[in-house]
């Protein structure tokens, strides 16, 4: 099977097994499920919460060995690609990236923790990038704007009003 570049991002993101909460990565999941199902585990869907009060995952989803040989052997890009990889968000962007996560995670009433689950990373690193200290770097923003069901240019370059 010829995995798109979304489905290999949705696979990316849950490599080390993970609740998934994205409508958008649970249907890529599904996809490469159908397609090939040697290449990923997917445990039983969640029922939903009675009260909607707190966000269900769609259902836990992990690689087997050969959906990470899959990955890995796609994880060699062309030149021009590899030099984007490693591009990093620094200083200003960084702040400007952090605040719009913030506000997107509270717009869809997540914690940090759950953003974090969604994303593939922990709370503490979500605060992190909220609060602008650092760099980013640029795959880990687009699993966080994946996260948020949002491009990272979506996040980047938003408009002030």
């Amino acid at each position: 099977m010829e995995l798109t570049k979304e489905q290999r991002e949705a696979m990316v993101a849950v490599k080390g097994g993970a609740d998934v909460y994205s409508y958008a990565i649970a249907m890529r999941l599904r996809e490469v499920q159908r397609a090939s199902p040697e290449l990923i585990d997917i445990g039983r869907a969640m029922d939903p919460p009675t009260d909607g009060a707190v966000p269900q995952p769609y259902f836990g989803a992990v690689l087997t060995a050969a959906g990470k040989a899959a990955i890995a052997e796609r994880a060699m890009p062309a030149e021009r690609d590899a030099r984007l990889a490693f591009q990093v968000i620094v200083n200003g962007e960084a702040k400007r990236f952090g605040r719009e996560v913030k506000r997107r995670r509270r717009a869809m009433e997540l914690s940090r923790a759950q953003l974090g689950a969604r994303a593939g990373y922990s709370a503490g690193v979500i605060a992190r990038i909220e609060e602008g200290r650092g760099w980013i770097p640029r795959e880990m923003a687009d699993h966080i704007a994946l996260a948020l069901n949002v491009k990272r240019t979506a996040i980047m370059f938003r408009r002030k009003r």
